[in-house]
């Protein structure tokens, strides 16, 4: 994708071809499902999509989806979503709520954490705004790349992200809240939050 940067070095995306592909490799997908997937961003608009993807390891047309990390649009309101997948067959969710709305043109700290137990969590700006059971106890690499700032089908990015997003990780650990709240603070003053 054709990525562009602003004055302070950080990924801008236009909503329309910018995005970033990595191969596939198994670092970045977790078969115990003990994993975290931290990101700073600032969405700017919705370009008239109601998903809008930070970071994801799938291609919609061979129908390989490991994980969706996104910003929802929706009657005004953007939420923070991940969707989890194994081999292809349920699809778990996790996603703040009307009362966790967030604001366009605003940097977010978004941190989801699985503990492998079938538990996860999401934390905005250090605070836990959602949990869920039932999550996935293992995973399987589909073979996908990881892209950030959209979703790939087949060949053609779907999904693209409008705004920044400066920082994508992934860990192949939990995170505890004390650990989100301080990953959070570690750069808060950096995205003026």
């Amino acid at each position: 994708g054709d990525v562009s940067f602003d004055s302070n070095a950080q990924p801008v995306f236009d909503g329309t071809d910018d995005y970033i592909i990595v191969p596939d490799n198994d670092d970045y997908s977790f078969t115990d499902a003990v994993a975290t997937w931290e990101a700073w961003v600032k969405p700017t608009g919705n370009a008239g999509v109601l998903e809008h993807n930070i970071m994801c390891k799938a291609n919609y047309s061979l129908n390989t989806r490991e994980y969706q990390f996104q910003v929802r649009y929706s009657s005004g309101v953007y939420y923070f979503f991940l969707g989890q997948q194994n081999n292809n067959t349920t699809w778990k969710s996790i996603g703040s709520s009307s009362t966790s709305a967030i604001s366009i043109n605003q940097w977010h700290h978004i941190i989801v954490t699985s503990d492998g137990g079938g538990n996860a969590q999401m934390y905005i700006n250090g605070e836990s705004r959602a949990s869920a059971t039932g999550w996935h106890t293992s995973q399987t690499n589909l073979g996908a790349p990881l892209c950030i700032g959209a979703t790939i089908n087949g060949t053609d990015p779907i999904q693209e992200f409008v705004g920044s997003i400066a920082v994508c990780r992934l860990y192949n650990k939990h995170f505890s809240q004390q650990e989100a709240l301080q990953n959070y603070k570690a750069n808060k003053n950096r995205f003026n939050t």
